[in-house]
């Protein structure tokens, strides 16, 4: 029996020890996921409940900045299964396990996870480069935990917008030094700064496309047709190249010894006399050339196409398929080509290996400011390279940016539509720079009252009571000049003398200042206010042009003029009905015309005489104008009418014609069964009775058996029954034809005279 106690015990005590061992498992986490970035500086952390024997579950939660938990955070323990992380630090990576306490029995840890907190905060409006109101939002990504913004403010940045001008493409840029600097374009553009800005003559009108200063007495340009041009410190001249082809990139060793590249592969060297052309082994487009050495050249171009040349031959290599648009070389170890799709290729002296970038934009130039790198692209792309990888920067512009020169820590890039900046190495450090501290719980702020026409840049970083961020990348916009004239277009013409002038609105402007004149330079000029986008003009004059331009005005400034816009008033009124040269027209008709906005009188002449001879004339308030008294029937009638505005009238409206209708017979005028004549015979006195079926006018003809008429009288008749007497003395005896005639229609009925 004892026996058996001692193998129940024994069994109990083996059970007993089992289930401790297995009383809690180790929690499993849930969120944030293991390797997320971009977390909030207040993070919640989440892991799935576990269950013991006991009722009351707690858990320990450590949260390290070393996945050794050498120094962690320790939260207290808790019956929850989440726990809300505060003030972490920005740009951190931190480390987070949790084990669950069941009475007396703990848990093993978790699996260790970690998370990164976002490093700076993230702006989403407006788009880098835009332009914008000078009130304009400034909007970005929530951070939750956070206490404060910060958004740094200035109107100079690294590269500082240069007005020079020119309003064509630049296609590249030459830097000499600090005080000599410039670029060439379209239309044998070159210009240059040398305290001023300049447009120089080039001796050509072919588009340049590459330029290089070997010093500033001495600088070529290329462009289409085989063009080469050079500078000797005085003049550009043409310059014989025997090329035909287009060039794209010049380069030089030094004074004696020059490359020049181009389409199809053509290669030209300048030995310090002439140019002669070399065998490049390739026909593939070469865009740009680099002369490290008389002995060191490098070329690059179409469908990744490098080609060197050691001082005796070219040789040809391809390492990749994306085209290559620019080329820069910091030593014979150290150089950079890059191009379409983000393409970035560097050289180190033994082969050329990628660069991940980022982009997908084409990269049309690169230059280098000792270890710091740029390359410019399409649609304002600027990437800034610190010595480890590329990163994008905001450039100031959306333009196209084609060229970049560095020399002597002196920077200048140009672009589309006579883009041009040049670099100050500083930035945010301007009389202008301004901090606004925003709260934490924002995710908008308002800039207001900026300079029309100025671009600036600006910075953001995000706060609470343990850390501050980094400041965020910065980015620009560019404040829009002055107002954008809409209506009525550029050039209009026949415009009412009450017009309503259209521009595009403008956020944060007081007023609006419109000016109105006859001239182009404004000597004449009428001055109107407004604090709406458009202006009701009125008391215009007819057949006059007029010029107008707005300018905005907040507190702060008040911006150019727009370009100036002009539209003419009409000088005539547009006639509408009767058509012109209209039949069958009623002998009261109604007269129509198209009235003009602003004019409230017009002038009405009617006539059957083409040159209005004897002209009825009437003046009316609208658009119509009725008859002061029926017209005649079967007449052709001219008509014309014009403008009346205080003491201005305009110019007749061209004349147009009706012709009234009139009766086909007779019997459309009078009642043939109704005519007769008493008494009959007569002796010379005798009453015409008849019943007329219009109000017109009719002639009363006597004539006797020969047709010589012997009594002639007109006569106005009115609808209804109508009696005419006629007394004719001396009438020999005989018979007589009395007719009654309208519009060459007559009734004739006989009267016997005694």
């Amino acid at each position: 029996m004892k026996n058996i106690y001692l193998v129940v015990l024994s069994l109990l005590l083996s059970a007993s020890v089992t289930f401790g061992q297995n009383r809690v498992y180790a929690p499993e986490l849930q969120t944030p996921e293991n390797g997320a970035i971009d977390q909030m500086p207040q993070v919640l952390l989440n892991w799935f409940a576990v269950t013991g024997v006991g009722l009351n579950i707690q858990y320990e939660v450590q949260l390290s900045t070393d996945s050794a938990f050498t120094n962690p955070v320790v939260y207290p323990l808790t019956e929850l299964t989440a726990i809300n992380a505060v003030n972490l630090m920005f740009g951190d990576t931190y480390y987070w396990r949790v084990r669950a306490y069941d009475g007396e029995e703990v848990s093993d840890w978790s699996a260790t996870w970690s998370f990164s907190i976002i490093t700076s905060v993230v702006i989403t409006k407006p788009t880098d480069g835009s332009v914008v109101n000078p009130q304009v939002a400034i909007e970005w990504n929530q951070i939750t935990g956070a206490d404060f913004y910060q958004i740094l403010v200035d109107t100079l940045y690294s590269w500082k917008k240069e007005y020079t001008g020119i309003s064509g493409d630049i296609n590249a840029t030459f830097v000499v030094d600090a005080n000599n600097y410039g670029g060439v374009g379209n239309d044998g553009l070159v210009f240059y700064y040398d305290g001023t800005w300049n447009v120089g003559e080039s001796g050509t009108t072919k588009d340049l496309l590459g330029v290089y200063f070997v010093d500033a007495n001495n600088g070529w340009a290329v462009g289409k047709s085989g063009t080469v041009v050079h500078f000797d410190g005085n003049t550009w001249s043409p310059v014989d190249s025997v090329a035909t082809k287009e060039l794209r990139g010049v380069s030089f060793a030094d004074d004696s010894n020059g490359w020049i590249v181009g389409k199809s592969g053509v290669i030209y060297y300048f030995d310090g006399t002439s140019w002669t052309a070399q065998t490049s082994h390739t026909t593939k487009d070469l865009n740009a050339v680099w002369a490290v050495s008389p002995t060191d050249v490098w070329a690059a171009g179409k469908s990744g196409t490098i080609a060197h040349f050691d001082g005796t031959t070219w040789s040809v290599d391809s390492p990749g398929s994306k085209d290559f648009m620019g080329l820069w070389f910091n030593a014979a170890n150290d150089g950079w080509a890059v191009g379409s799709s983000g393409r970035v290729a560097h050289y180190d002296g033994t082969a050329w290996t990628e660069e991940v970038t980022g982009v997908s934009k084409i990269f049309f130039g690169v230059a280098f400011n000792g270890s710091e790198g740029y390359i410019v692209g399409q649609t304002g792309t600027l990437m800034v390279y610190d010595g480890n990888a590329w990163a994008k920067v905001t450039s100031g512009t959306t333009k196209n940016i084609n060229g970049i020169w560095f020399a002597d820590d002196a920077g200048f890039y140009g672009g589309a539509d006579g883009t041009a900046y040049t670099y100050t190495g500083g930035g945010f450090n301007s009389p202008y720079a301004t901090t606004y501290n925003v709260s934490g719980s924002e995710t908008s702020f308002y800039l207001q009252n900026l300079f029309f026409g100025n671009t600036y840049y600006y910075k953001m970083r995000v706060g609470h009571s343990a850390d501050t961020s980094a400041w965020s990348l910065p980015k620009s916009f560019q404040v829009q000049r002055s107002p954008e004239l809409s209506a009525p277009e550029d050039d209009a013409s026949d415009i009412a003398l009450e017009v309503k002038l259209d521009w595009k609105d403008f956020d944060g402007i007081q007023k609006f200042n419109v000016q109105i004149s006859t001239n182009a330079d404004f000597t004449n000029t009428l001055t109107y206010y407004s604090d709406s986008s458009f202006l009701d003009i009125v008391g215009l004059s007819f057949g006059t042009q007029y010029y107008w331009r707005v300018n905005a005005q907040n507190a702060a400034a008040t911006s150019p003029w727009s370009d100036p816009w002009t539209f003419t008033t009409t000088n005539t009124v547009a006639l509408t009905a009767p058509e012109n040269n209209a039949v069958d027209i009623v002998t009261c008709p109604l007269l129509v015309w198209k009235t003009i906005a602003g004019v409230g009188t017009y002038e009405v002449w009617v006539d059957t005489d083409e040159n209005f001879s004897n002209p009825q004339i009437k003046t009316e308030n609208g658009s119509s104008s009725q008859c002061q008294s029926q017209l005649e029937k079967k007449t052709d009638y001219f008509w014309k009418v014009r403008g009346i505005f205080a003491l201005d009238t305009s110019e007749w409206s061209p004349v147009w014609k009706f012709t009234t209708a009139g009766p086909d017979a007779i019997d459309e005028i009078i009642d043939p069964s109704s005519l007769s004549i008493y008494p009959n015979p007569s002796k010379g006195h005798f009453t015409i009775q008849v019943n007329s079926l219009v109000d017109d006018n009719v002639q009363i003809e006597v004539a006797d058996i020969s047709g010589k008429v012997v009594y002639s009288e007109n006569h106005k008749y009115s609808v209804g029954l109508n009696k005419i007497t006629v007394d004719i003395n001396d009438l020999a005896s005989g018979v007589y034809h009395v007719s009654i005639i309208n519009n060459n229609h007559s009734l004739t009925k006989k009267l016997l005279i005694k």
